[in-house]
């Protein structure tokens, strides 16, 4: 028969799990910020009705 256990055992001791983690969730949290930045500054660039991002374009 299979004995059950943790997986806090089996990680017990094991920093580097801790560390991926931590990076992991910082990379993210990077991420979200800079996307978020990302999408402030294209709401100021194209404000509602502003043709010049989506009228025809005429050759000249």
């Amino acid at each position: 028969m299979a004995v059950l256990h943790r997986i806090e055992e089996d990680l017990r001791d094991h920093a580097w799990y801790e560390q991926l983690f931590v990076g992991t969730i910082a990379e993210v949290e990077a991420y979200v910020g800079r996307w978020a930045a990302f999408e402030a500054a294209v709401e100021t660039l194209e404000p509602a009705g502003d043709e010049r991002f989506t009228g025809p374009v005429h050759d000249s």
